[in-house]
């Protein structure tokens, strides 16, 4: 069994954010807390440690200026969002700008942990695939195509999966 990874968890001090990090805490894994995504951005860029997993609470206002900034999109790291009710837009957007994972508030340990688990597998498995080459461009009926490196490792991916 593997040991559990670090988190960073990006959200406002509060009651809400100490009980995230016990739950993550009993689970073994180490967890940084910040506040400021400027903070945060410069811990995924020099985080040289493989494993990490963000754990983002959509309720902040940086939320998703943290995951639209280039260099968190290009570090592959998985992000787990906890929803906000009260911004169901900021949901949708943080799916759209492809985080691994959404989880409900109000915040329960299985379904944080199982999260957690899923996002690093998942991490993990398209990691280890090496991007076909581009094959030669062919319209089969119904099919997807690309050639760009990220959708060919989609496409492995889904492949290996099927």
């Amino acid at each position: 069994m593997t040991a559990p990874p670090p988190i960073l968890l990006i959200a406002a001090a509060s009651g809400e954010r100490q009980g995230v990090t016990e739950m993550l805490e009993r689970r073994g894994h180490t967890v940084t807390e910040v506040e400021d995504g400027t903070q945060a951005r410069t811990i995924v860029e020099g985080q040289p440690e493989a494993g990490l997993v963000v754990v983002l609470d959509l309720a902040h206002p940086e939320a998703l200026k943290f995951l639209r900034a280039p260099a968190v999109q290009r570090a592959g790291i998985p992000i787990i969002c906890i929803a906000d009710r009260r911004k169901p837009d900021a949901s949708s957007e943080a799916l759209r700008l492809g985080i691994a994972d959404l989880v409900a508030r109000p915040v329960r340990e299985e379904e944080l942990t199982a999260a957690i688990t899923n996002a690093r597998e998942f991490s993990q498995g398209a990691g280890s695939s090496k991007p076909e080459p581009a094959p030669g461009i062919e319209l089969p009926a119904g099919s997807v195509f690309g050639a760009s490196p990220a959708i060919r490792e989609v496409l492995a991916l889904v492949r290996r999966i099927a």
